[in-house]
């Protein structure tokens, strides 16, 4: 619904399973100042419109307990439509800097 009410219920079921894995993390959850989606009805249309944000991380900074090269993981809901939604969890590495490098060399190579 536009309340965002299933949207949310699955993220933070989502962050409670996280959390469990790896430990703790930063939790973002803001309306932008001046943002004309500030009612409760338009939440879904605040994350459509990238004016609300409801996202958590868990990396180094925050103490998460990440193994196995792990960098950072975040999870993001967005907004697909004013009833629909989805998650996004987003699982960086070590080498992801490196992995970069390579592929960008790979696509110039192509030209």
């Amino acid at each position: 619904n536009t309340y965002g009410l299933e949207v949310k219920n699955a993220f933070d079921k989502m962050e409670s399973k996280l959390k469990k894995f790896y430990g703790k993390n930063k939790r973002i959850d803001f309306l932008r100042r001046g943002s004309i989606w500030n009612e409760p009805k338009d939440w879904m249309p605040g994350l459509i419109n990238r004016e609300r944000i409801l996202g958590s991380v868990w990396d180094k900074e925050e103490g998460s307990t990440l193994k196995d090269n792990l960098k950072s993981v975040e999870i993001v809901a967005r907004g697909t439509s004013r009833t629909n939604g989805l998650l996004v969890i987003n699982y960086e590495f070590t080498n992801t800097d490196a992995c970069e490098a390579e592929m960008a060399a790979m696509e110039d190579g192509a030209l």
